[in-house]
């Protein structure tokens, strides 16, 4: 990031978005830990990556406030499945993309 940086790169870093609601072993053999404890897991990496991008002055894209539900899974609204986003998530990240960049984003 300091390399692009130094090069001149208007980038910016997509932060994690919210957890899908499957459960260990369910979908396509994944077996990374219970539900519970991967939202824990992704809440915390996600604030630790925003406050890294932060401290670093680095840009940052998140939607996580406009796309986690209550109980820390990505809101039904924006599922496709148990772990993708639908295309109703494309505003909400072109907006946080012209929020970041300053101008209008075509996704």
């Amino acid at each position: 990031m300091k390399e692009l940086r130094g090069l001149g790169v208007d980038f910016a870093i997509y932060n994690v978005v919210p957890t899908g609601t499957w459960t260990r072993g369910s979908y396509k053999g994944c077996d990374i830990c219970e539900i519970d404890e991967r939202r824990k897991i992704y809440r915390e990496f996600h604030d630790k990556l925003a406050e890294f991008c932060k401290s670093n002055g680095y840009k940052i894209i998140d939607v996580w406030d406009a796309t986690v539900g209550p109980d820390g899974s990505t809101k039904p609204e924006y599922k496709s499945d148990e772990v993708h986003f639908n295309d109703r998530v494309v505003p909400i990240l072109q907006k946080e993309i012209e929020r970041v960049f300053g101008h209008s984003a075509r996704i």
